[in-house]
């Protein structure tokens, strides 16, 4: 009734004046269960339950709010806050993915989802799905530094674990397009033009490192 959300409104004040969080829960908690707690009350109460070291319970508040999310951005940045609460947790790691997953489905090109789900598939040894994240993640970076970081980790990982010699060296080539005095990738693709037997492409690596 109005008359006892506006009860637990009053004892959610009263216990914030008071500084004490364990009474401003249980008002904020019964004004959530009558679905009357406002976006910065379901901040707050978050906020509460971090500072009391109770994080299953931010994870269900967080997923009962993103079950009435109609806001893309922050339909993403809640999914996102939720697995890495689960990640922290140390939580099932393809219930983390699916998450991962389902704000990349709002948003394919956002950073952080796509870092987070390169940390879980580098973590447990899943070559196939980490290259094609990797994929990912070269397109949605800007900075050419950072695009030349994640294509060196693609080139090895191409050619050390998916055994894909010529993938390898078409990703060293891309890395000596964007920075032609990168001396590291010119070596390895002249090592790779070299198992390969393309005298070719291995006059090519040469010519980067002259």
């Amino acid at each position: 009734s109005e008359g006892r959300l506006a009860l637990y409104e009053t004892a959610a004040g009263k216990a914030a004046k008071n500084d004490d969080p364990e009474a401003e829960i249980r008002a904020l908690e019964g004004m959530l269960e009558a679905d009357a707690l406002p976006s910065e009350g379901q901040h707050r109460l978050e906020e509460l339950y971090k500072s009391t070291g109770q994080p299953e319970r931010v994870v269900t508040l967080l997923e009962k709010r993103l079950e009435h999310e109609d806001d893309p951005a922050a339909l993403v940045d809640g999914t996102l806050q939720l697995a890495e609460l689960r990640l922290e947790a140390g939580g099932d790691s393809s219930a983390v993915v699916a998450l991962l997953e389902r704000a990349l489905d709002v948003d394919p090109s956002n950073q952080r989802a796509l870092l987070l789900l390169a940390e879980l598939f580098r973590a447990g040894g899943f070559g196939s799905q980490l290259a094609d994240v990797l994929r990912r993640l070269v397109d949605a970076l800007h900075d050419d530094g950072e695009r030349v970081a994640v294509i060196e980790e693609l080139a090895r990982l191409s050619a050390e674990e998916l055994q894909d010699l010529p993938g390898a060296a078409g990703l060293l080539e891309e890395i000596l397009r964007i920075d032609p005095d990168r001396q590291s990738a010119a070596l390895e693709l002249m090592r790779i033009r070299e198992r390969l037997g393309e005298p070719e492409g291995l006059l090519r690596a040469l010519n980067h490192q002259l």
